[in-house]
């Protein structure tokens, strides 16, 4: 039996635990550095709470303001028709015959007893109808009624016509204008010289059938009650006149192709802000 070493501990040598220690410590360093692509390990801080609140705080009052300040023009939408100030004129036959010549084109602008079209009167129509005092044969010469351009000219030679019938439409060479009707509130709310917008509907989907305008005039009486698309009384409506700007219309569009043209006319009435529509279907509601 021998004595151990006072400085020697129970569990072993002291180069034994050096050994241990030495080896568990290098294990770890090889095991951190096996797999270097992983990347270091750090830990996630989670955004503080007072963070959270401020930028919900921001954002609410972000809301508030556009919904007080922001504000949405409200506007009527109604169809008009393009023409002359003065409107244009449709030339009737004033006897039943047939077309023998035709002196002006489509699109040429005349003078007030231009000959345009020259027809043979014949016997009268199916109602015996042929003109008053116009015996069988009678070369008739029609002439333009006012200074003009010619439009509608699709008759030719050989043509048979009946007393009564089309023959060409003559429009003045005025400033253009759109024809439509409009509701009372945009009597009582929209003042003349207003401008509005108008989409060709030939050219709804292109950026050149946009036409700038401006209100002329509102009569001053309705027209009559009108009916919308389901046949239902809508209320009375004013006849409105909307000037035509040329200098703010497309230079591609001509003049032929805005005359007799049908177009969307959107005009403003007022401007609102948003809280206001936000707080319409309360209003609907509550019957305020």
């Amino acid at each position: 039996m021998s004595l151990s070493d006072p400085s020697t501990p129970a569990g072993g040598s002291n180069e034994t635990n050096r050994g241990m220690g030495r080896g568990l410590f290098r294990q770890e360093v090889l095991m951190s550095k096996a797999n270097p692509w992983l990347g270091k390990t750090s830990l996630a801080v989670p955004v503080s709470f007072r963070v959270y609140s401020i930028a919900a705080s921001v954002l609410l009052a972000l809301t508030g303001a556009l919904l007080y300040f922001g504000s949405y023009t409200v506007t009527e939408t109604t169809q008009a028709l393009i023409l002359p100030r003065s409107g244009v004129s449709s030339l009737a036959s004033p006897v039943s015959g047939t077309i023998i010549e035709v002196h002006a084109a489509e699109g040429q602008t005349v003078k007030r007893g231009t000959v345009v079209l020259s027809m043979r009167s014949e016997a009268g129509d199916e109602n015996g109808a042929k003109g008053a005092d116009t015996p069988d044969g009678t070369i008739e010469q029609i002439t333009a009624p006012m200074d003009g351009i010619l439009y509608s000219m699709t008759r030719t030679p050989g043509d048979r016509v009946s007393l009564g019938e089309a023959l060409f439409v003559i429009a003045p060479d005025e400033p253009l204008v759109a024809i439509t009707a409009v509701s009372p509130t945009v009597k009582a709310q929209v003042r003349t010289g207003a401008r509005v917008q108008l989409q060709l509907t030939g050219l709804k989907k292109l950026a050149k059938g946009k036409v700038v305008g401006r209100l002329e005039k509102i009569s001053v009486g309705p027209l009559g009650s009108v009916s919308d698309e389901r046949g239902l009384a809508s209320g009375l409506n004013y006849r409105a006149v909307i000037e035509i700007d040329p200098s703010a219309s497309p230079p591609a569009l001509a003049r032929q192709q805005l005359l007799g043209q049908t177009a969307e006319v959107r005009i403003p009435i007022a401007r609102r802000r948003l809280y206001e529509w936000l707080l319409d279907p309360m209003r609907i509601l509550f019957g305020a």
